[in-house]
């Protein structure tokens, strides 16, 4: 059974009490990792938790082993199947959630829940989206409790990162740095994007038990030539077209180690690189350093792109950098509303516990694009990059 995370129970107490919450019901995957610890599969688990830090966990009986590594005053598992009849989840849940209720004395309570639109990080088959289900069967096991939406508490919460967090965090960038060593030594002309990309994710899909991970693996894609150039897109995707020489490749990543995640680019040139080539990558590696050299407790994330964009621009790249200099990276592996955003206009503040990345890149119809994006911790005193490799 795992200790429970102090700090994570601080920062969740400080926001109900700053937003007059008894407690919060979350049945997002990321948010019920984030209080509880443990990261459900399916979807269909709720954590529940109130300001004096009482913690409750339902969940489906099949991810009993995963739940008991959290550190809950009270486990409820529940089947959310039957064979013996047809049983809506709405209706497998409500007797286990109402149990957890009054078990915890909420059941006239001021409570926070889950209302607006969630991104949730994809690491099975399927998962299960709750709506408005947990609305409903609140509002009806608990007629007398009073349901506000939690949706901006849990963005501060899930923004800053308790020193265990952090942990497994840089678990999850070591993952990744395995799997670039693994991959760069197989990567040559003639391949297929996809099967650069193949090469790349082999080592997140073998690194179950590194230092005690239970779930670990990610999506890597490659984007060559002129298809790097598509690079700044809200997604990547690898295609069957072959390596040539002297070309741009970009190899996207995100890892996760127990719901933990990474968003990670290096660009490599295949072959003999170009004048244009090196000239590009230069620019951008001197944009990284420095929005890092920006990087501290209350600076503004506006800043930090500015610092990134200016070397950009005089290098003579400035109109080819077509997205944000970095967002919030941890619970969530791309989100570009995820604080901090350090995009221009962000009216974001950098934190201390803050992991996010930066991200400077360029992009050229027909001839190609180039990113270096790493994951960065924002520190007490400064910065410490987790992708140094």
């Amino acid at each position: 059974m795992n200790v429970r995370d102090v700090e994570r129970q601080v920062l969740v107490k400080e926001a109900l009490e700053k937003n007059g919450l008894d407690a919060i019901v979350c049945g997002n995957p990321t948010n019920v990792l984030m209080l509880s610890g443990y990261w459900p599969v399916i979807g269909k688990s709720l954590a529940i938790c109130t300001r004096d830090g009482e913690l409750a966990l339902v969940f489906p009986q099949d991810e009993l082993d995963l739940a008991s590594h959290a550190a809950a005053d009270h486990r409820i598992a529940y089947s959310p199947a039957s064979l013996d009849r047809s049983v809506t989840l709405t209706e497998a849940l409500s007797e286990p959630l109402q149990e957890a209720l009054r078990t915890m004395d909420l059941l006239k309570a001021r409570i926070g829940l889950e209302t607006g639109p969630q991104l949730i990080p994809s690491s099975y088959v399927s998962l299960q989206v709750f709506g408005d289900s947990v609305r409903e069967i609140i509002d009806d096991i608990a007629p007398k409790a009073v349901l506000i939406s939690a949706d901006a508490p849990l963005v501060g919460l899930r923004s800053v990162l308790t020193s265990h967090e952090v942990g497994r965090v840089r678990i999850a960038c070591e993952i990744a740095a395995k799997a670039y060593e693994q991959g760069l030594e197989a990567l040559q002309t003639g391949m297929t994007e996809v099967e650069v990309a193949a090469e790349f994710r082999r080592a997140l899909q073998t690194c179950v038990g590194y230092k005690g991970v239970q779930r670990a693996d990610g999506f890597v894609y490659c984007m060559s030539g002129p298809h790097a150039a598509d690079a700044y897109a809200a997604y990547q995707r690898s295609r069957d077209r072959r390596l040539l020489d002297g070309e741009l490749a970009l190899i996207h990543c995100n890892s996760y180690a127990d719901g933990y995640w990474t968003d990670i680019t290096r660009t490599y040139v295949v072959g003999q690189a170009g004048v244009r080539e090196i000239k590009l990558l230069a620019a951008i590696d001197e944009a990284r350093d420095a929005a890092l050299s920006v990087v501290k407790p209350g600076v503004m994330a506006a800043d930090v792109d500015e610092a990134a964009r200016r070397v950009m621009a005089s290098r003579g790249f400035g109109e080819a950098f077509k997205h944000g200099t970095g967002h919030g990276v941890g619970f969530i592996a791309i989100d570009h509303d995820a604080p901090p955003r350090l995009r221009p206009g962000s009216p974001d503040v950098i934190e201390a516990g803050m992991a996010f990345n930066i991200e400077p890149g360029a992009y050229y119809d027909g001839w190609g694009g180039a990113r270096r994006c790493d994951m960065v911790l924002c520190t007490d005193s400064g910065h410490e990059v987790l992708t140094q490799f």
